[in-house]
């Protein structure tokens, strides 16, 4: 008998109260600013260690699902997701641990990109199969399509990459069988159909689901357009791209190169690489992903028969109550400035 699972807007639980009148008593003494600092980053990285922790639990609860065939490609590239916003969690804190904060900005809007397009892989339990075939495929087509201009512009003799032409024989082996998924067929073919169309400087900057929503006959040509289809919203209610995107993570981008700010008359001047108004934005921001990267995995077949609502609600709780704490310590730290 299947369980009767009561809906969680787990974004609500961990968010809202960011918003409304949630008030920590934490009383911080006159201190310098580098122990104010160094304050903060120990409980920043507190935090970061519970989400961590938090979020991998929740994806080896996923993965390891007995009630669904764990092992179809749909299921093994969503693990490979899970696994990889793991790595990006594990570097922010790392870099915090070394004072680097600063500079943790790039990974972490390398984190966000990453969980958008692992939303929108899991957003609809039909399509989690096709799109995992997609994503794999897709990789294959672009490889062996890049290897056949460069032959055409260089002859056959030119040096090719001995991983490009095996990968070429036994993807050509796999299409010849006769026991494959149709919906492999099907994705091979509307791809091939693309190659025809593309030049090979396409595919260079070709995305998968770019690709998949031009096959769904929609247009999500870029990364706000995904996060405005995943309905992903900031504490104000603003798309959450327009935070990542905007003033914080310019420099990321390399906008504020030509700045004048940075010099100072000949000499160049370097931001300080344990800012941490930088840090608790940051920090702000990764929560508000696994929350919502959780709560759409809670929605999904692939949690099917488990409460991953009673399994992270405790700790999601020491989340909040820890970067309160962090927060009380940066507002202290700015008033000293």
């Amino acid at each position: 008998m299947l369980k009767v699972r009561k809906p969680l807007n787990i974004q609500r639980l961990l968010c809202y109260n960011f918003r409304y009148n949630y008030r920590v008593v934490f009383i911080i003494s006159l201190e310098n600013k580098n122990v104010l600092k160094e304050k903060w980053t120990q409980e920043a990285l507190h935090c970061l260690e519970l989400l961590q922790n938090t979020f991998e639990d929740v994806a080896n609860t996923v993965h390891h699902n007995n009630s669904i065939e764990m092992y179809t490609v749909g299921n093994d590239v969503v693990a490979a997701y899970l696994a990889q916003c793991l790595d990006y969690l594990e570097s922010i804190k790392i870099l915090y641990s070394y004072k680097r904060i600063d500079p943790a900005l790039i990974i972490t809007r390398s984190f966000f990109e990453l969980a958008l397009q692992l939303g929108y892989l899991i957003k609809n339990d039909d399509l989690i199969e096709e799109k995992g075939m997609f994503i794999r495929i897709i990789r294959i087509h672009k490889e062996i399509y890049l290897m056949e201009e460069m032959e055409k512009k260089h002859g056959s003799n030119i040096e090719k990459p001995n991983l490009s032409e095996e990968l070429r024989k036994e993807y050509s082996d796999y299409i010849t069988k006769k026991r494959i998924p149709q919906t492999f067929l099907d994705v091979h073919h509307y791809l091939k159909r693309k190659t025809l169309k593309f030049k090979a400087s396409d595919w260079r900057s070709a995305t998968w689901y770019k690709l998949y929503s031009q096959k769904q006959g929609k247009t999500l040509s870029s990364y706000r357009n995904l996060c405005k289809e995943l309905e992903w919203y900031d504490l104000k209610d603003s798309l959450l791209y327009d935070g990542f995107y905007n003033d914080m993570s310019q420099q990321a981008h390399g906008i504020k190169a030509s700045d004048m700010s940075f010099f100072d008359g000949k000499k160049q001047v370097f931001k300080d690489s344990d800012d941490i108004a930088s840090g608790g934005w940051q920090l702000m921001y990764c929560i508000t992903i696994v929350a919502n990267l959780i709560n759409m995995l809670d929605e999904s077949i692939l949690s099917k028969e488990i409460d991953l609502a009673a399994k992270v609600v405790d700790r999601l709780e020491d989340i909040r109550v820890h970067y309160f704490k962090s927060d009380a310590i940066m507002k202290e730290y700015l008033k000293s400035e």
